[in-house]
C-alpha cells in the first residue's frame, strides 16, 4: 500500500533504503537557465549578452557533467537542456547583432562624406 501510494503521488521520490527519498534539483540548472534568458533579452547590446551566453554555457555543462555522474540523485535535466539552448541561441544572436552594429558603424564612418 505505501510503495503505491509514493508512487502514484509524487514522481519526485525515489526509495532509497525501503524509505522515500526527494529528488534534488539538478545543479546550475536554474541558473543555467536564467543566464541564457538573460542573454536573449539582452542581445541587442554590444557583447553584453556574449558574456551571459558563455557563463550560461559554462553552468550549463558544469551541470550536465554532474548530473550524469549520478543521474538518480538529481531531476530537473530538461532545464539543464533548455538552458543550454537558450545560451547557444543567445551566442548566436549576439555574434549576429554585434556584426550587424560593426557594419553599421563601418557604413556611417564610411560614408560620412557625403553629409559634408
Amino acid at each position: 500500500m505505501e510503495e503505491n501510494y509514493t508512487q502514484e503521488m509524487n514522481v519526485d521520490y525515489q526509495q532509497f533504503n525501503g524509505y522515500p527519498r526527494r529528488l534534488e534539483n539538478a545543479p546550475y540548472a536554474i541558473s543555467s537557465m536564467i543566464m541564457g534568458i538573460v542573454s536573449l533579452a539582452i542581445s541587442s547590446g554590444i557583447l553584453v549578452g556574449l558574456i551571459f551566453a558563455i557563463i550560461g554555457l559554462v553552468q550549463s555543462k558544469k551541470g550536465m557533467r554532474i548530473f550524469n555522474e549520478d543521474p538518480y540523485r538529481y531531476k530537473g535535466y530538461s532545464m539543464l537542456r533548455a538552458g543550454r539552448t537558450c545560451s547557444i541561441v543567445g551566442v548566436v544572436l549576439n555574434i549576429l547583432t554585434t556584426a550587424l552594429w560593426i557594419l553599421y558603424f563601418f557604413f556611417l564612418f564610411d560614408h560620412m562624406y557625403l553629409f559634408e
